[in-house]
């Protein structure tokens, strides 16, 4: 087992508590160190890919999300704790208010499931809010998140889902700077402009993605 701590003092408390060759103590913040470098840890005994568990600091649990996103070659399985709502949006499906970005990039990249709630009692001090344990698997086949189309596919969902409240075509227009190569875009990716993107799944972006990078808009 590893484990990453950014504080230099409970990294020295850990490593006096805990025999290394049951827990490798990395020192590094979780949010700019290589996931390899947490293998790395293990020497010849390194799991690869990891299974990463964590009940995650909330103020970074979507940064932490999206590193897994981005370097999910490097992870087999997770279980992962959130802030209810974060849960709610990292699980969320196409039409609900708690859709977005991280729902696609997350649900494309893992198998990602809502396993139970966990209360405030059952912490001390109990916070003000609810938690949700989540299970993140890798998916059947080859993962659906092609890293070629996964720059495009995170520039479209920003412009995209800009203003949640506007529909594709006027947050399309928005960014691309003018109502007809909006039109261009949707029309070549099949999405109807009157839509929002709330209402477009995974594989609505991954179509609109493939266009944005095709005309080279990044």
């Amino acid at each position: 087992m590893a484990a990453i701590e950014v504080d230099g003092r409970l990294v020295k408390a850990l490593r006096a508590s805990f025999d290394e060759a049951c827990v490798r103590v990395v020192h590094g913040d979780v949010l700019s160190i290589d996931l390899a470098t947490v293998g790395a840890a293990f020497g010849d005994l390194a799991p690869s890919p990891l299974v990463v568990v964590g009940n995650l600091p909330y103020a970074i649990s979507k940064p932490i999300a999206q590193k897994l996103v981005a370097e999910r070659d490097r992870v087999r399985r997770a279980v992962l704790m959130f802030q209810r709502e974060v849960a709610a949006r990292v699980t969320a499906s196409p039409g609900g208010g708690a859709y977005g970005p991280l729902s696609v990039l997350c649900g494309l990249a893992y198998e990602v499931e809502r396993m139970f709630d966990v209360p405030p009692r059952a912490f001390r001090p109990p916070p003000d809010v609810a938690s949700t344990v989540t299970r993140w698997t890798e998916h059947p086949a080859v993962s659906r998140l092609d890293p070629c189309i996964e720059r495009p596919l995170r520039a479209c969902l920003a412009a995209s889902f800009a203003r949640r409240r506007q529909t594709l075509r006027n947050n399309l227009r928005a960014a691309l700077g003018s109502s007809a190569r909006a039109e261009e875009v949707l029309g070549a990716a099949g999405l109807d402009g009157a839509t929002r993107a709330e209402q477009v799944d995974a594989a609505g972006f991954l179509r609109l993605a493939r266009v944005w990078s095709s005309i080279q808009l990044v």
